[in-house]
């Protein structure tokens, strides 16, 4: 009697680990997008705070921008990409347009400015400017009408599943 040897794996075999191979790599592609997201949120609320740091710094060091030591400021805008870092030279606290514009920064992508809170009211889409006088580092933030207030919380929110992180400037000039 002759016994057939099988060698190699029936279709069904091949089938179930094709299965389970698509299922794990679908599993990996989730958490990487997941976690390249979260990092790029991470990284949007990082940037906004540490740019909001070096405007206060141009103040403090009183840098050079062409106006009788120019305060410097940030304008924020609601449901936009970028924000821009200013010089106020004619000292009025607000942001006057192109002339002043010292940096347009771009957040990274898919973290957008999803809405701005001032003394815990949605002023959106109200663009507003958070300016540090020179040589003092006084904090003035206003909204589009120059009404002087108190405190801003600016959200920065990525559109995904990532979530929203969320930075606040006092007018102490604390900025979390």
């Amino acid at each position: 009697m002759f016994y057939m040897s099988q060698k190699g794996f029936s279709l069904i075999e091949l089938m179930m680990v094709i299965v389970i191979v698509s299922v794990a790599s679908t599993i990996v592609i989730a958490q990487y997008s997941n976690s390249r997201n979260s990092k790029a949120l991470s990284l949007g609320a990082k940037q906004v705070a540490n740019d909001v740091k070096i405007a206060q710094n141009y103040a403090l060091g009183a840098l050079d921008a062409g106006g009788t030591n120019p305060g410097y400021g940030i304008r924020f805008s609601n449901s936009f990409d970028s924000y821009i870092i200013f010089a106020d030279k004619d000292n009025n606290k607000a942001y006057d347009g192109a002339g002043e514009e010292f940096q347009t920064v771009k957040l990274p992508d898919g973290v957008t400015i999803q809405s701005l809170r001032v003394d815990g009211i949605d002023i959106s889409p109200v663009p507003v400017d958070v300016v540090f006088t020179s040589p003092y580092g006084e904090v003035y933030i206003n909204d589009a009408n120059k009404n002087g207030v108190n405190f801003i919380i600016l959200k920065v929110k990525i559109e995904n599943p990532a979530g929203a992180e969320i930075i606040s400037i006092s007018s102490s000039g604390k900025i979390n």
